[in-house]
Parts: structure tokens; sequence; C-alpha cells
């Protein structure tokens, strides 16, 4: 290690007062040095998305029955009401002269009506008088119906429980009978709605899962219905229950994704996704064969972060994961072996091997490439604890990208 540290600092000085230079810029080597990785296990589960679209349960336009002026009306969208609760109210001060004008009207033809009844029962009154004592009645009590239904009509109340999702109104507005003042959406209402083709419809009887993602907000979703469209009999409307505590921030319409998790009978391997390549509009991998690189297509899956899934792999495969645009069909290959902290605490990266006991290594840091001579370590262990390789500075050249 002492002149391995020696070396270093020999190529730094060198570094800080001249630049080797090489006969054609960066040399080509014999074999490529690339990190490999062993595939993952299988993954029993495929996930697929698709478009869907937000629709409503139940939703209503609310409006009172009766001409009058606003006398309060929430001012804040979003608001939440319980079933039967009064949501929404007019001035009811002429309602309610109306309706005790009609209420005694009402009761004082109730009373005649009875004095009558009783002295037509006596014979004392003729029954064209009775009648018409009768039908007298009758439009009071019509009248007081009336002006009692319009007292009532002067609230309104939440038909279910809902939240408040548009206002078109203010409190002090003179409204008419059907003029629309607000849209009531309930409370937990909202649906998720996909077509899919019968081939994916098929596929329900093994969903694991489904999830609703809407911007960088997601809630797991349940499998409400399902059905064939009507206008094309082809295709299948599928529609998926959102939980409350989400529908706020949905409205009727809103595009989202529907990604749904199926068991699969096909299972998929994992790599980093860093390791897939496009070749001829396929996406491939480098197997590694008996120090060979071999292009091979593969079928992606889906991508999780830095995880790629994927299938036309087996178990225990060996790809590679770095230096992925230098390999070609055939190439030579020697697998990357732990090193020493050469070259991490130099920021050395290494480019690959010239020879069969050289290795070349970038230091972006000093713009330079170093040439080292590997040799076994005799079993000594570097930094991390595993026996590695030790290095010997042999030159510095210019083969690095600076």
């Amino acid at each position: 290690m002492k002149r391995l540290f020696m070396y270093l600092s020999v190529g730094i000085i060198i570094l800080a007062s001249a630049s080797c230079k090489t006969d054609s810029g960066r040399k080509e080597y014999s074999s490529v040095l690339v990190k490999t990785l062993t595939v993952g296990n299988r993954d029993s589960v495929e996930y697929v998305k698709y478009p869907g679209v937000i629709n409503s349960e139940k939703e209503v336009t609310i409006a009172f029955k009766v001409n009058g002026q606003i006398a309060f009306l929430p001012e804040n969208e979003g608001m939440s009401f319980r079933k039967g609760s009064i949501i929404a109210t007019l001035d009811k001060h002429d309602f309610e002269v109306q309706y005790n004008a009609a209420k005694a009207v009402f009761k004082q033809s109730e009373k005649e009506t009875k004095r009558i009844q009783a002295l037509f029962e006596n014979n004392t009154v003729s029954p064209n008088d009775y009648e018409k004592v009768i039908a007298a009645n009758k439009v009071a009590e019509a009248k007081f119906n009336a002006a009692e239904d319009a007292l009532r009509y002067t609230e309104i109340k939440a038909p279910f429980d809902c939240f408040i999702s548009d206002i078109f109104k203010n409190s002090g507005e003179i409204v008419s009978a059907g003029m629309p003042v607000l849209l009531l959406k309930q409370e937990g209402g909202y649906k998720a709605d996909i077509s899919m083709a019968l081939k994916d419809y098929s596929r329900l009887k093994n969903l694991i899962y489904a999830e609703l993602v809407c911007g960088n907000l997601s809630t797991a979703i349940t499998l409400k219905a399902q059905n064939r469209n009507a206008s094309n009999g082809q295709l299948y409307n599928v529609s998926f229950d959102i939980p409350s505590e989400f529908s706020k921030v949905l409205s009727v319409g809103m595009n989202v994704d529907i990604r749904l998790a199926y068991s699969s009978t096909t299972p998929s391997l994992s790599l980093p996704a860093s390791a897939l390549f496009q070749d001829k509009g396929n996406t491939c991998v480098w197997k590694i064969n008996n120090g060979k690189a071999a292009c091979t297509p593969v079928k992606l899956i889906r991508i999780e972060r830095e995880t790629a899934f994927v299938r036309g792999l087996e178990p225990h495969d060996r790809i590679a994961i770095t230096g992925i645009h230098s390999l070609s069909e055939g190439q030579t290959v020697e697998e990357m072996k732990e090193v020493s902290s050469t070259n991490i605490k130099y920021g050395g990266i290494c480019l690959g091997k010239q020879g069969p006991d050289q290795a070349v290594y970038s230091f972006p840091r000093y713009r330079r490439s170093m040439v080292f001579l590997l040799h076994e370590q005799n079993g000594r262990s570097g930094n991390n604890g595993q026996t590695g390789f030790g290095h010997d500075c042999v030159s510095w050249c210019n083969c690095a990208s600076g």
C-alpha cells in the first residue's frame, strides 16, 4: 500500500506539471470490465394501468321552490353537511305572516264547519248551506297547507350526506323558484370508471388490488360493478368505489389513472432499470455467458422507482449493469471485482482492462487516466473488509474524457 500511495503522489505531481499523451486517444482494450448482477426472484404480480374518469354516484343541483331573498347560504365550497341538516334558507318574514294568517282562517273555518254540521244533523240547516260551509273549509285548509309548504320551502335540507361542490348565489340575493343556488355531491359518492377489452375484462377474476392515481395522490379503490358497453359490444365498463376521504380532491369528469394488480401465471424477474437498453426497437439486456456478452431481448412489464420487472430471463442469469453501451455482441467481458480504496479515495472510475494484468481508471477530478498493474493482495483486506486487488501505478495518460 505504501508503494501504491507513493505512485499516486508521484502521479498527482506529474499531473500538476505536465501531461502525458497517447498515440491515438482512448485505447482499445481486448475485454471490457463490467459489473454484473444475478437477476432477482420471480414476481408473480403483474400491473396494468388504464385511463379512467371520475363520475359521481350521486349529485344534485339545489334550488328553492319559492321566490324570496336568500338569508343564509354557505360561503365556502367543500363544507360538509349531514343528511337532514339545513344548508340554506330564505328570509322567512313574509312567509310566516302568510302562514299565520292562513292558519287563523283555517281554524275559524274548522269551528264554523263543526257548528254547521251540528245544525245540519238537527235538520236546522239546509243541505245547500251545509255544502257551502264544507267547501269554504276545504279552501281554507288548502290555503293553510300551501302557506305551510311555502314556509317549509324557505329551508333547504341536505338530501344525503354531502358537501358543497359549487355555489351559484350569495346571501342577500333575490332568487326565483327553481333557480340553482348550490351543487351538492354525495360524501364518498364518487366512482372511477374505465373501459377495457374482453381479454382484460376476463382477468378481473385474478385482480389482487386496484389503485387510483391522481397527480401525486393515490388511494386504494374497490371493484364495484362491471357490464358490457351499450354502444360498443367489444368493450366492458368497469366501476370502482372511491373512499369518501378522497372525494374532496376529485370532480366529475376528472381524468385519473387506474392501476390494477393481477396475479400472473407468467411471473416476471427484477433487475436494475439502468441495465436495459434499446436495440432495433427491442428492450434488451446484456446476458453474460462464459465471459461473453449476449444481447438478449426481454419483455418489459413495468418499472418501479429504479427497478425493472421483465420476462425473458431465468433466475440466476447474470447480466451486465455497467458499461452496457460499451459492449457488443460476443464481446469478451471480465466481471468487476472488489477493488482497494484507491479509486474510491481519489474518485477513480474503472474504464476497462489493458492486457491481462493492467486496468485503466479515469480520474475526472484531475482530468487524466491512470494505468494500474493488478495483483492479488495475498489475502489482505481492503477498506470494505473483503479480499480484493492491489493497484500499482504504471503511467498517466490522456485517455480519460475530461
